[in-house]
């Protein structure tokens, strides 16, 4: 049995079908968006908190939240630098903003 030879308007077809199933997939549920905040992320009270098993529970001090907050502060230095027109932005060696991540830190631990 020979095999027939696909058109060229019908892989058009299937791609273009393609195409429109992803882009359906891709759509978030009204269920998912109620997860998100308003620029589109996860809201962090949304994420799933696992049952944590009771030889883990000393674990459970550690503040994944709370660590994301820290991770701001930090970040936001950098983004400082970037702001005031730096070319090259960030918490460099041997620039004011590494610096200030020195303060921050030292203000952090004295806390």
């Amino acid at each position: 049995m020979a095999k027939r030879p696909v058109s060229a308007a019908t892989r058009v077809v299937l791609i273009s079908g393609l195409f429109v199933l992803l882009a359906w997939a891709s759509v978030p549920s009204a269920q998912d968006r109620r997860l998100l905040d308003s620029n589109g992320y996860v809201r962090d009270d949304a994420y799933a908190r696992p049952l944590v098993p009771a030889a883990d529970q000393k674990y459970l001090k550690i503040d994944g939240l709370k660590m994301k907050e820290t991770l701001k502060e930090v970040v936001a230095i950098s983004l400082k630098s970037r702001d005031d027109g730096n070319k090259y932005w960030g918490r460099i060696a041997g620039t004011k903003d590494e610096a200030m991540v020195h303060d921050w830190a030292e203000a952090k631990v004295k806390k």
